[in-house]
């Protein structure tokens, strides 16, 4: 009975013991951050609150209401529990909100992108879709719902509407460009005059393969008109397989009968937006190319020599010149190009433009 009693007693002291250890901690404590904040500034610090926050929670709420001064025992408290919380749980669930997950990640960019590229597309095609390339459960609404949050319309509106983009790459093979550009020469059979020649242009989007329509210092609309009937020959016009062709506005195109001819051979003219180069980008970049490779870099006194040197180049550019949007190849090679044998320089216009390749052994 006696041993009971001692072991009662002895726990009784040391209970007491600590807590008053833990009382004179948790006043230590709070003198300590009193002489750092000071009266008039008692905003914690994060660390401030954990550390009075774990004391306070050993003594207990009863406890902390007869020696704390400055907090009330319950926020103590609260700042343990949030302590507890922000330890013991994942960060991405404490933002989730009541209900499933919703859909998004992998699934939602990949059908996104496939919807963009396939505007016939309904939405059981595109569910079937994403279940070929591993989403498989993923219902029409989830589809309908992804495809209205980025501003994708049903099916029935999305068939009305086509991309300029969209258009130039499924028509490639059909798909036909022309303009003008204009090159000024001094003749000097005319005494030093200046001259201003026109080149009609066109240009095969599918293989890039230019040809020169005509070039003359009046374009008015019978020489138009006859530019397009030539075009169209059956037995060799440039734009006898066209089905499409695509041209600014120009008054040359618009209002000299050219469209008219080609209607009757079948090919639809399109004429690009105003002030819109674009929309007429292959065109556009031919035209660059032929400045920046050739004519900037020639003196031409007469219109044979004009003439004779854009030839060399649409030859070159056809036959000889590697494209890069063709990676790299060349759109329509005149010879075999081995791959062993003594290299051999083709040049034209003096070496201004260069052609290598093996001279087969």
């Amino acid at each position: 009975m006696k041993i009971n009693q001692l072991w009662l007693v002895k726990n009784i002291l040391e209970y007491v013991e600590s807590t008053v250890h833990l009382e004179n901690q948790f006043l230590l404590e709070e003198n300590r951050i009193l002489k750092k904040r000071g009266k008039e500034n008692l905003v914690l610090s994060n660390e401030e609150k954990i550390s009075l926050a774990e004391i306070g929670r050993k003594l207990g709420i009863k406890k902390l209401g007869e020696i704390c001064s400055i907090f009330k025992p319950r926020t103590i408290m609260n700042w343990y529990y949030k302590h507890i919380r922000d330890v013991h749980t994942y960060p991405q669930d404490s933002k989730r909100g009541v209900g499933r997950p919703s859909t998004m990640g992998d699934i939602e960019r990949e059908l996104i992108k496939i919807a963009k590229q396939n505007r016939r597309w309904g939405y059981g095609k595109l569910q079937g879709a994403l279940r070929d390339i591993g989403f498989k459960y993923v219902s029409k609404e989830t589809v309908k719902r992804l495809l209205k949050k980025h501003g994708i319309p049903p099916k029935k509106d999305r068939m009305d509407y086509s991309s300029w983009h969209e258009f130039i790459r499924t028509h490639m093979d059909v798909l036909f460009a022309t303009d003008f550009f204009t090159i000024n020469i001094v003749d000097i059979s005319r005494g030093l005059k200046v001259r201003t020649y026109y080149v009609l242009f066109f240009i095969h989007l599918g293989t890039r393969k230019v040809h020169i329509a005509g070039i003359t210092e009046h374009p008015d609309k019978f020489w138009m008109k006859q530019m397009a009937k030539n075009l169209t020959a059956f037995d060799d016009g440039f734009l006898k397989d066209a089905k499409y062709l695509i041209h600014d506005r120009d008054t040359n195109f618009m209002k000299s009968g050219f469209r008219d001819v080609l209607k009757n051979s079948g090919v639809k003219s399109i004429a690009t937006s105003r002030k819109s180069p674009d929309l007429n980008a292959y065109a556009e970049r031919w035209i660059e190319s032929i400045r920046d490779e050739c004519l900037n870099h020639v003196m031409i006194f007469r219109e044979k020599s004009l003439r004779y040197t854009i030839k060399q180049y649409v030859e070159f550019y056809n036959h000889e010149r590697n494209h890069q949007s063709l990676d790299n190849n060349l759109i329509d090679p005149q010879v075999c190009l081995p791959t062993s044998g003594k290299v051999k320089c083709k040049k034209r216009l003096g070496g201004l433009l260069k052609f290598y390749r093996r001279k087969a052994s």
